[in-house]
């Protein structure tokens, strides 16, 4: 079916809601129309989704930057804690952004805060879509001109706490993202999961990340057919000197 076809029908039935099934979210409610590649069954990612699960304590400020349709977002407003915790959801696709809201609201998560903007290393505007600037795709076909925030900016204009957990995942922004952070990361009590899509990529993150003094954990997948990297997204998890990590976690996202 073509794609801006799909979209229009997808609009028509994507307030029929389901319970996911199993995973960190089970008996969350989400949409039926979202519901494949494993979120409504609660397998989506299932290794990495739970060590992410895993180290979220309660009270952290977890930063989901490329919430995509809301499923991370979701378990980490049930970890972090309704009273002290706290969730930023960053996501600057409309198509994403509508099930993203929806799916906050649906299970009402009162700790989690939404903006309709991608994230870089500065503010202004930029093309999402289609090709764009920022290197991902909006359901439907369509390009868009969205808001572009910095986390420096978000923090020092009062509107977000900073993070002690970030997962980053911007379809080739997260080292831009890094870049523009550099001075508000450098916190010893701070965890980050960060995915990278190309070797040169994930180089660049290595670096920023390490320039913080960051104890840093790569996937196993990272040196798999480094130079080609088709269908694989390799994680960096670096975290400070305050921040516990289990063991049996280091070791499971070594596996990844």
């Amino acid at each position: 079916m073509p794609r801006p076809l799909r979209y229009r029908l997808d609009v028509l039935v994507r307030n029929l809601k389901m319970s996911i099934a199993a995973g960190p979210n089970a008996g969350l409610t989400w949409s039926r129309v979202a519901a494949g590649k494993g979120f409504g069954a609660g397998t989506f990612e299932a290794d990495r989704v739970e060590i992410i699960a895993s180290l979220i304590r309660p009270g952290d400020c977890f930063w989901d930057i490329g919430a995509h349709k809301g499923y991370v977002t979701l378990i980490a407003a049930r970890r972090v804690g309704a009273q002290s915790g706290a969730v930023y959801a960053f996501e600057p696709s409309s198509v994403n952004h509508w099930y993203l809201r929806q799916h906050v609201a649906w299970n009402h998560c009162s700790n989690v805060t939404i903006f309709p903007v991608a994230v870089s290393h500065f503010d202004g505007e930029s093309s999402f879509g289609g090709g764009g600037s920022l290197g991902a795709h909006l359901g439907g076909g369509r390009e868009q001109s969205v808001p572009v925030r910095s986390i420096a900016s978000l923090i020092t204009s009062g509107e977000c706490r900073p993070p002690t957990f970030l997962k980053i995942d911007a379809e080739g922004a997260e080292a831009d993202i890094l870049e523009g952070a550099q001075d508000h990361l450098r916190r010893p009590d701070i965890l980050l999961v960060v995915g990278t899509h190309t070797p040169a990529l994930h180089a660049r993150c290595l670096a920023l990340l390490k320039n913080l003094g960051l104890h840093l954990v790569e996937s196993g997948s990272a040196a798999t057919a480094p130079q080609s990297w088709k269908g694989i997204e390799p994680q960096i998890l670096a975290f400070g000197p305050d921040r516990v990590v289990p063991d049996a976690a280091l070791a499971a996202f070594e596996r990844l």
